[in-house]
């Protein structure tokens, strides 16, 4: 196991850098080899409890204040006649709200309307399903059946469910796909759906 790798997993689970330093791990490790282990050991330490553990009181928490004060603010700025309806707010930059919050503007109706034009026109925009050249599909025929089958149905699958009239791929790559999948089913006893075992 590497040193980083030990080094974080024994910062995870408590261990004493001296009790692991003593087990049978160390064996026929030089003196420069350990230092480096310590160090990393204390760096894991250090950085550990910053993980997804905390991220409720990190990132959740503190979003969800914020918002709440925003919309406080909104209600505050819809009473004052400065936003026509309260989820206007959301269309202000922070330098915009706190100026209208301060009273030093009033009128945001230009900037929301274009902005909320802007957002309609964002969420109506189609993009494609991917841009320039569709890369060559890797060989499969390298690998073991076994496995060559396993990754024929994930393509396979992931063709039927990821939108394939809007993917790179032509129809007739697709049904070739389709073929070469389900001619590798046949013998297997594998179950298509609504169908019987493929023979």
């Amino acid at each position: 196991m590497g040193a980083l790798t030990a080094a974080a997993c024994l910062a995870r689970d408590g261990c004493d850098v001296d009790v692991f330093e003593q087990s049978e791990h160390t064996g026929g490790v030089t003196a420069t080899l350990q230092d480096e282990f310590r160090t990393l050991l204390w760096d894991a330490e250090r950085a550990y409890p910053i993980r997804e553990d905390n991220e409720f009181f990190t990132v959740s928490v503190p979003l969800a204040l914020v918002r709440l004060a925003v919309l406080e603010a909104a209600q505050h700025l819809t009473r004052n006649r400065v936003l026509a309806e309260p989820e206007d707010v959301f269309f202000l930059l922070y330098d915009e709200l706190t100026d209208a919050l301060g009273g030093r503007q009033s009128d945001y109706s230009d900037t929301i309307g274009r902005r909320r034009r802007d957002l309609v026109g964002a969420e109506a925009f189609e993009p494609p399903g991917s841009y320039g050249e569709q890369p060559p599909q890797p060989p499969l025929d390298v690998l073991p059946p076994k496995s060559r089958l396993a990754m024929e149905a994930v393509l396979y699958s992931m063709e039927r469910v990821f939108e394939p009239e809007r993917s790179n791929h032509s129809r007739r790559e697709r049904a070739d796909r389709r073929r070469r999948f389900q001619g590798r089913l046949h013998g297997t006893g594998v179950r298509r759906p609504g169908r019987g075992a493929v023979r």
